[in-house]
């Protein structure tokens, strides 16, 4: 099995998982900004994994490909769920409903991949529910105008919103690695990378 690990698309897996393991450190500590940004470096390795396992792997390695699948979604679960479910319940006070919106986010994160591991994509290639990776950049985007505000309300919305958003199978989107979408949702995350590198530097 340790093999497995040296792997080229499991090790940028290995590495998002990591990233989002540190996340949930950052978050315990309060320190918020490091906490996302590792979420944001968790979902570019969680991109580029597939990436680079469609350009190394050969078609006969149907074992490590398929553990490989399994071994990303379990990653997607901590960097993209229990990661951004943590730092809600840390930031919005540690209160009974600040546990409820973890478990809210957990489960319908996990929800989520086990029916994408199941179902898949739709015959035309689309994505039932809004998938796990959009919610740590969400999430990115809603800490900047909290710290701006002054104020937890948007996070509570988040913590709603998002969740229903990944389970909900009348929400279609488009599967691509290339494309406007694709480009426009990495350019977000560059940017939002760099904004929070910019603040804590």
């Amino acid at each position: 099995m340790i093999k497995l690990l040296f792997d080229k698309a499991n090790i940028v897996t290995t590495l998002g998982l990591l990233a989002g393991l540190f996340s949930i450190i950052f978050t315990v500590l309060n320190d918020w900004e490091l906490s996302i940004l590792m979420m944001l470096l968790a979902i570019t390795c969680d991109i580029f994994d597939g990436i680079v396992a469609r350009r190394f792997r050969k078609k006969q390695d149907r074992l490590i490909s398929e553990i490989g699948g399994q071994f990303d979604s379990l990653a997607d679960l901590v960097h993209s769920g229990i990661a951004p479910g943590i730092f809600i319940y840390y930031y919005t006070g540690e209160t009974i409903l600040s546990a409820i919106l973890l478990a809210i986010i957990v489960i319908s994160c996990f929800l989520r991949l086990a029916y994408y591991n199941c179902v898949g994509l739709t015959d035309k290639g689309y994505f039932y529910g809004l998938p796990v990776f959009y919610s740590p950049l969400i999430l990115a985007v809603v800490y900047i105008i909290v710290s701006f505000i002054n104020h937890n309300i948007l996070l509570y919305f988040y913590a709603i919103i998002v969740p229903v958003l990944h389970i909900s199978s009348s929400l279609r989107i488009k599967k691509s690695n290339s494309g406007p979408v694709f480009y426009i949702f990495l350019t977000c995350l560059f940017i939002e990378i760099l904004y929070y590198l910019f603040y804590i530097i």
